[in-house]
């Protein structure tokens, strides 16, 4: 991956930005199945035609191949809903204008109703990028009746200038734990290749091996979490210091930590599997739950799940099936 493979990452950005604002489009429905191939088709060329094999920078492509599952699936439901995504209250895509979670905030702005044709280019532009970041589903239809957990806010959403410095000393806390944590496992002889090897070479029996073996999976854990509080602020730095979205637009996205958890539940379905559950459940679940009932929807969001972390260790090298 260099700076000359940039036309490609702009074209693939712009091709699934157009196949978001088209869904929030009505009439669009057969443009959208036209332009769906396309951003399929992009989105794999760039993220397994164009990787980072320097064993410092394959990480990037490990997120790369992780980030590329979840764009296939955003673009399968942006390509293949029949009435596009609508937003709560709703009845034809485009008709409210604020943002989305605003919706279901505690203290919402006014809701703006406009003809979806008036929007003018930069207003279609933002509109799509609003869809491709709805990971949750908070405010839209696609999200309702599932439940969602928003985390309670901790910063003052009343006051932006205040809200974005919060913001900005969380994601600086965030990037500085990760990147520490970070050089901690790379130290470790082994981790960090396609290769394979264990976790349990390290110690002298098997209560240091398995102590070992525990604490540099939690430390991993911890890292990975510190890295998606960091993209998330950056989102939420550009989304309300840049685009000009309001502070509730952007409410936390996990509540509680590794440490703080109180059972797995708490932390593996409440927090962490929100963001990815939409994902989960248009690869796997959905599909098996239409041939198994509701347990097919169990074992198929579980399926994806594997589906999602196989293929982005391919993407570095790893043979999918899991053999060297």
């Amino acid at each position: 991956m260099t700076l000359g493979r940039s036309p490609h990452i702009i074209a693939t950005f712009l091709t699934l930005v157009t196949l978001a604002a088209l869904a929030r489009q009505p009439g669009t429905r057969f443009l959208r199945l036209a332009i769906l191939p396309f951003a399929v088709i992009l989105t794999l060329r760039l993220t397994y035609g164009f990787v980072w094999w320097d064993l410092p920078l394959n990480g990037i492509s490990l997120i790369a191949g992780c980030y590329s599952v979840l764009t296939i699936m955003k673009a399968l439901q942006l390509g293949l809903s029949p009435n596009g995504i609508l937003k709560l209250g709703e009845k034809v895509p485009g008709e409210i204008t604020v943002p989305a979670a605003d919706l279901v905030a505690q203290d919402p702005p006014k809701r703006v109703a406009r003809a979806p044709g008036s929007l003018t280019l930069v207003e279609h532009f933002l509109s799509g990028l609003e869809v491709l970041a709805s990971a949750r589903g908070i405010g839209w239809e696609f999200g309702s009746g599932t439940k969602i957990q928003i985390p309670p806010e901790t910063r003052d959403v009343s006051d932006t200038s205040k809200f974005l410095r919060q913001t900005y000393q969380s994601a600086v806390i965030h990037f500085l734990y990760a990147d520490l944590l970070g050089v901690f496992i790379s130290l470790v002889p082994g981790i960090g290749t396609p290769d394979g090897g264990s976790t349990f070479v390290f110690g002298q029996n098997t209560v240091e091996r398995y102590s070992i073996s525990a604490l540099l999976h939690f430390i991993t854990s911890i890292f990975l979490i510190n890295n998606l509080h960091f993209v998330y602020n950056l989102m939420t730095l550009i989304g309300v210091g840049c685009i000009g979205q309001h502070p509730t637009s952007w409410p936390p996205v996990i509540s509680t930590t590794v440490t703080t958890s109180t059972s797995m539940h708490s932390f593996w379905a409440r927090d962490w599997h929100q963001i990815l559950r939409q994902t989960f459940l248009t690869l796997g679940g959905y599909p098996f739950q239409a041939i198994f009932g509701s347990s097919g929807l169990i074992w198929g969001a579980f399926l994806a799940s594997g589906v999602l972390h196989i293929w982005a260790l391919y993407v570095i090298g790893a043979a999918p099936t899991g053999t060297r």
